[in-house]
């Protein structure tokens, strides 16, 4: 799990006060298992008291990535970064 800060608010990292986090699960083999592993996660940060009145998860801010596209090297991981960035910066990121 990845912890991001919106710089284009004005704010700067905190491990603190993240506005959005990127959860990644790794990939099954149906849609449905992979909603239901970032559904999970979700729920998790909900409910784990480190986490659970952070911004971000108090306004369901997160962005699902699959842990292939993270883990594995490749041309994929470029993809990843790409996904973080537009997230985290609309508008300013060519997808």
């Amino acid at each position: 799990m990845t912890v991001t800060s919106d710089r284009s608010a004005g704010r700067t990292w905190s491990p603190a006060t993240p506005t959005g986090f990127s959860s990644a699960c790794a990939t099954r083999a149906a849609p449905e298992a992979d909603d239901k592993a970032f559904d999970a996660a979700a729920q998790f940060l909900r409910t784990f008291p480190a986490t659970s009145g952070l911004t971000a998860v108090r306004e369901g801010r997160f962005l699902r990535v699959g842990s292939e596209q993270t883990t594995i090297a490749g041309v994929r991981n470029a993809d990843a970064v790409q996904q973080i960035a537009a997230a985290l910066y609309p508008g300013r990121v060519r997808r």
